[in-house]
């Protein structure tokens, strides 16, 4: 489990109060979850190539191997877009896991790979190379323009204060950076901790450097 770095409006949860959440939760088996037909974040989630139909049979496929818990990449750019448009298509994907008993785990920014995202058309994949469509969000050039924070900040409030208080059995819990190379390069913890502020309800977690 990753650890926890900013719970409800209570304050950050003690490691006891974290540990009692989650013995609370059945045992987790999980995977990260991208349809097949998707290259990255965007693809899976815009509005023209968003597909429930391969969702719902991949989710199946999973709950038939055992999963009850997946993990899944969201993008800045979709909620600054059209967040309510943007919040249809993630209560679609809620409600469709939980038909499978599974959860879902938010994660709200990625350092890997692409930096540059444009909604729109993405690229094809490109055979044999890993990830070759794959975006950083929000990018690392843009975590290191001060401009961008308001809005990034109402990202990361706008999803969790939209579906924070979706049972576990739909929603677990967000994560909010993977494999966060950004701080490590420098941003200051101040940024991320105006983004993190007054986060409401359910906590949000956050990988290791």
């Amino acid at each position: 489990m990753d650890a926890v770095i900013a719970p409800d409006n209570a304050g950050r949860w003690t490691a006891d109060r974290a540990n009692a959440w989650y013995d609370a939760q059945p045992w987790l088996v999980g995977c990260n979850f991208l349809p097949s037909n998707a290259i990255n974040q965007l693809e899976m989630w815009q509005a023209n190539t968003f597909d429930a139909k391969t969702i719902e049979r991949e989710l199946g496929w999973a709950a038939a191997l055992g999963f009850n818990s997946v993990r899944v990449f969201l993008h800045d750019l979709l909620w600054d877009a059209e967040p309510d448009a943007f919040a249809v298509r993630i209560d679609a994907f809620l409600s469709i896991a939980s038909k499978h008993s599974i959860s879902t785990v938010f994660v709200l920014f990625d350092d890997c790979w692409h930096d540059g995202a444009k909604l729109g058309p993405q690229p094809q994949p490109v055979p044999g190379r890993h990830n070759s469509g794959w975006l950083q969000s929000p990018g690392h050039s843009v975590v290191a323009d001060p401009s961008a924070l308001p809005r990034l900040e109402a990202y990361v409030k706008g999803v969790v204060a939209k579906f924070g208080a979706d049972e576990p059995t739909r929603y677990l819990f967000v994560t909010t950076t993977a494999v966060p190379a950004l701080v490590s390069d420098g941003v200051p913890q101040e940024t991320i901790d105006v983004m993190m502020r007054d986060v409401p309800r359910r906590f949000l977690t956050g990988e290791a450097v």
